[in-house]
C-alpha cells in the first residue's frame, strides 16, 4: 500500500499527471469528465484545488454543453463507447466546435476499435494530448476501492449473461491491473489459482472424501491432467484422501431384549448395558474395542494352579471343584 493511502495517491495522480500536466499560465481550461471519472474526483480532489490550477468549469461529456471555442478541454474519461463517441462529436463539425483543442486523458487502455475510430475522426486532428493514466476504479477510503460494476454478480453468475462473461471479466480484470498501477504493486498472478484453493480447502478439512474430491475437480473444471497435482501432494504425507471419512463407522448391533423383563415406564436399553454384557463375555469386536479385547484376554489366560496334596485333606484339580483324597499307604505304614 502507497505510504498516502489509496484516496491521497489518486489525487495526486489526477492533478500532476493530468490537470497540471497541460496548464498554461494566463489561460483557463474546461475539465470534461463521464460518469466514472466524475465520481472518481469527487473522491479524490477538491473542487478549489481543481479551479486553483485554471479550471473553470467541470462538464458531463453525456450531457449537451455550450460551446466555448476560445477554450481548450481537458478530457478525463473512460475508454468506453460512450464517452469516445461523445469526444468525437464535440468536433464533428469544424465550423462550429464546442471547443479550440482537446487535451484528452483516458482513465486506462483504450481498445482497437475505438482507437481507430478516434484517429479517423475530425477530433483527431485537434488533440493537443492522448494519454492513458491507468486509473479505472473508485477510491472511496484510504484501502478500500470499488469497480463501480453493481450488475457483476448477475453477469458473473447469471446463465442468460453467458455471452458477456467474458468481456466482463476481462474488464475487472483491466481495472484491477490499474489499481496495481497505481500503487506501484506487482503481484504475480499464477494460471493455477483455482487448484490453490482447492489445496487449501483440503488442507483444512485434514483431507476429503474421494466423493467430495471429484466434486471439486468437477465444480472448478480442472482438467484431469492438472488434477494430479492435487493427488500427488500425498505422496508428501499431505492429508488429501481421509481415512476417517471414507470408511464409516459401523452401528454396533443391538441385542433382542423381548423376552426379559422391562420396565414399565420405559423399555428402552442404554447401548452400554449390551458393551457391560459383551464385555463380560469376551465377545467385543476387537477391531473397534481393541485395548478392552486385550486386556480382557490377558485377564482369562488360563493358567496351570499347583496341586497341594496333605495328610488328609483336599486336592485343588480345577477352579471351583476340589474332592477328598486319602492318606497314601506308605505314609500309614510308618506310623
Amino acid at each position: 500500500m502507497a505510504p498516502l493511502g489509496l484516496k491521497a495517491t489518486v489525487g495526486e495522480k489526477i492533478m500532476n499527471d493530468v490537470i497540471k500536466k497541460v496548464r498554461s499560465k494566463g489561460e483557463w481550461k474546461v475539465l470534461v469528465v463521464d460518469k466514472l471519472s466524475m465520481r472518481m474526483i469527487s473522491s479524490c480532489c477538491k473542487m478549489t484545488d481543481i479551479m486553483s490550477e485554471g479550471i473553470t468549469i467541470v462538464e458531463d461529456i453525456t450531457k449537451r454543453r455550450e460551446p466555448l471555442p476560445t477554450m481548450e478541454a481537458i478530457y478525463l474519461i473512460t475508454p468506453s463507447d460512450e464517452s469516445v463517441e461523445g469526444l468525437i462529436n464535440d468536433f464533428r463539425d469544424p465550423r462550429n466546435p464546442i471547443y479550440r483543442g482537446a487535451h484528452v486523458f483516458f482513465t486506462d487502455a483504450v481498445p482497437d476499435s475505438l482507437f481507430n475510430l478516434l484517429t479517423k475522426s475530425r477530433a483527431a486532428k485537434v488533440m493537443k494530448t492522448l494519454t492513458e493514466i491507468n486509473i479505472a476504479f473508485l477510491p472511496y477510503e484510504s484501502q478500500v476501492f470499488s469497480v463501480d460494476r453493481p450488475g457483476a454478480f448477475q453477469d458473473f453468475y447469471s446463465p442468460f449473461k453467458a455471452d458477456v462473461k467474458p468481456q466482463m471479466l476481462e474488464r475487472l480484470a483491466e481495472q484491477i491491473a490499474t489499481l496495481c498501477a497505481t500503487l506501484k504493486e506487482y503481484p504475480a498472478v499464477r494460471y493455477r489459482g483455482k487448484i490453490r484453493i482447492i489445496l487449501l480447502y483440503i488442507f483444512l478439512k485434514n483431507g476429503v472424501t474421494e466423493e467430495n474430491l471429484c466434486k471439486l475437480l468437477q465444480h472448478a473444471q480442472i482438467p484431469p491432467e492438472d488434477s494430479d497435482i492435487i493427488s500427488n501432494m500425498a505422496h508428501m504425507a499431505v492429508p488429501i484422501i481421509s481415512e476417517q471419512t471414507t470408511t464409516r463407522k459401523k452401528k454396533a448391533d443391538r441385542k433382542e431384549r423381548i423376552s426379559e423383563q422391562t420396565y414399565q415406564l420405559s423399555r428402552w436399553t442404554p447401548l452400554v448395558k449390551d458393551i457391560m454384557e459383551d464385555a463380560i463375555e469376551d465377545k467385543l469386536d476387537p477391531k473397534q474395542y481393541p485395548y478392552i479385547s486385550t486386556t480382557h484376554s490377558l485377564l482369562h489366560k488360563p493358567q496351570q494352579l499347583p496341586v497341594l496334596a496333605m495328610g488328609t485333606g483336599t486336592r485343588i484339580k480345577a477352579p471351583g471343584k476340589c474332592e477328598q483324597v486319602r492318606e497314601s499307604s506308605s505314609s500309614s505304614s510308618g506310623v
